[in-house]
Order: C-alpha cells, then sequence, then structure tokens
C-alpha cells in the first residue's frame, strides 16, 4: 500500500510533533494515483541508491558557489556526518545542523530553515 508506506517514511522523517497529519500524507500520495505517478515513484525508488551520490563525489569539488548545507539532527535516512563528507569536498560551505529536525526539514522546521537561509544569506 503506497499511502501507508508514504506515511511510515514521512513518520521517519518528521520529529516535530504535529506535523504529520492525513492531509499531508495525502499531498504526498497524490502524485503518484495513475500509472504515469506509480512508474515516476519507482524511478525515484531506484534513484535512492546511494550508489549515484558516492560516483559523483568527485564532482561536487568542482562547485564553486558559496553552499548552505542544513541537515536534521535527528536524520533516520541520511545520519549528520555526510553533511561534514560534503563540507569537506565542496570549497566554501556553511553547514548548520537543525536540533531537533528530520530528514524532511523543509516541512518538519520551516522555521529554523528560514532562519538559516536568511542568516546565510546576509552574511554573504
Amino acid at each position: 500500500n503506497l499511502r501507508k508506506g508514504l506515511r511510515k517514511g514521512l513518520e521517519a522523517g518528521l520529529v516535530t510533533e504535529g506535523r504529520l497529519t492525513d492531509e499531508l500524507v495525502d499531498e504526498w500520495t497524490r502524485p503518484f494515483q495513475d500509472l504515469g505517478g506509480r512508474r515516476a515513484y519507482l524511478r525515484a525508488a531506484r534513484a535512492l541508491n546511494n550508489r549515484d551520490l558516492v560516483s559523483r563525489s568527485k564532482h561536487i569539488e568542482e562547485i564553486e558557489t558559496p553552499t548552505l548545507i542544513l541537515w536534521g539532527a535527528n536524520d533516520k535516512f541520511l545520519e549528520p556526518q555526510w553533511a561534514e563528507t560534503l563540507q569537506h569536498k565542496l570549497r566554501d560551505t556553511t553547514v548548520e545542523i537543525i536540533d531537533p529536525g528530520g530528514h524532511f526539514l523543509p516541512l518538519d522546521r520551516p522555521d529554523a530553515v528560514a532562519d538559516a537561509i536568511t542568516r546565510f544569506l546576509t552574511t554573504r
């Protein structure tokens, strides 16, 4: 059941009380209702394999643009040490670990995300 699976993923990726609602699950499920949507979901699921990220890591070092990395301290999908790994590969990087914060930071802690982006942009 796709809806049940997405709910489970959202439960794991959100730590702020009250963020997970039936409406949010409906919103996340809606794009995958028809055949094209289900195919897109399967493509996206296959893309979650981190081998692709690892294979592209050498290209990350070529990025010269100042970069802000926001990471949830309680991310159950990608541990916060990945932020440090990326920081060492990028030339001009600011890392902010948002605590508490899960994998879906813009949903989980929109206030903290907006504050971090504002700080980053006003110090550049």
